[in-house]
């Protein structure tokens, strides 16, 4: 199968994935009884095994992340990392649907880190679903070129735009719930 991804936009989104991740695991590793207590509100682990199921999402928030930015090429490493981030988003988007299908959208989604509240809304679905597809990018080949100087700078432009249009969109979706719970509309 040909290359099909440019290695300076496989390296871009790889880094700002893993940069998403290791943040968030940061957020989680900073308030942890914080949330334990989101994952048990989510409803959908039973009780004993709240615990160990938030460990296991920080673990898994922290090896992905970790093997994300894993600059040799291992074979196999960069799809398998794109593939495990996806599935990770994937069952996180599952979690927050489901309980939008119940209704329970008053209820902390458990990403935005302590002392935040974000309230479960169907923005949450679209921004995982578009993350789930920066993912799957991650997981195409990508070809072997000589690595410039300017190649460098690329990245780095581009995983700082990717930020700031992270946090653009999550102030936008906070700020959306925000006002919609003002008016009575969520």
């Amino acid at each position: 199968m040909p290359p099909l991804l440019d290695p300076v936009l496989h390296v871009t989104l790889r880094i700002a994935l893993a940069l998403l991740l290791l943040s968030a695991a940061r957020h989680k590793l900073a308030a942890p009884a914080a949330f334990r207590d989101a994952i048990a509100d989510y409803r959908l682990v039973p009780g004993w095994a709240t615990t160990a199921t938030a460990a296991a999402l920080v673990a898994a928030e922290l090896g992905i992340g970790a093997a994300l930015l894993v600059p040799v090429p291992v074979p196999g490493l960069g799809a398998a990392a794109g593939l495990a981030t996806g599935a990770l988003l994937a069952l996180y988007t599952g979690a927050i649907a489901v309980n939008l299908r119940r209704g329970r959208r008053g209820m902390d989604c458990g990403c935005a880190g302590p002392g935040a509240r974000r309230e479960l809304d169907s923005g949450l679905v679209v921004r995982n679903v578009i993350l789930i597809g920066t993912a799957a990018l991650c997981a195409l080949s990508v070809p072997v070129r000589p690595w410039i100087w300017l190649d460098t700078a690329t990245v780095a432009g581009g995983v700082a735009v990717s930020g700031l249009l992270y946090a653009a969109i999550d102030r936008a979706l906070t700020t959306g719930a925000g006002l919609r719970a003002m008016r009575g509309d969520a």
